[in-house]
């Protein structure tokens, strides 16, 4: 990861959680590294995130607001670059 940005936060009320949302950029597309807490990872476009994703879900908020902001202009280089 070379940046990140926190989009917004909201309570998910069926597993009592408080759920932080964050946009990231990877550096690579590779995969193989990801830990054993994920059962599968892959990339979607984001039109093919938005038609994948579970129609309602808070997921699907938290995609849709990345989406617009990404098109009405925000630039990836404005995200917070992680300091290694």
């Amino acid at each position: 990861m070379i940046a990140y940005e926190y989009m917004r936060s909201q309570y998910f009320a069926p597993s009592n959680t408080l759920m932080l949302n964050y946009i990231s950029v990877a550096d690579t597309e590779d995969l193989s590294a990801m830990s054993d807490e994920l059962d599968h990872a892959a990339w979607f476009t984001l039109d093919e995130a938005a038609d994948a994703i579970l129609p309602g879900s808070l997921a699907e908020s938290f995609l849709l607001t990345i989406i617009d902001k990404l098109r009405q202009g925000r630039a990836l280089e404005d995200f917070t670059a992680v300091v290694r």
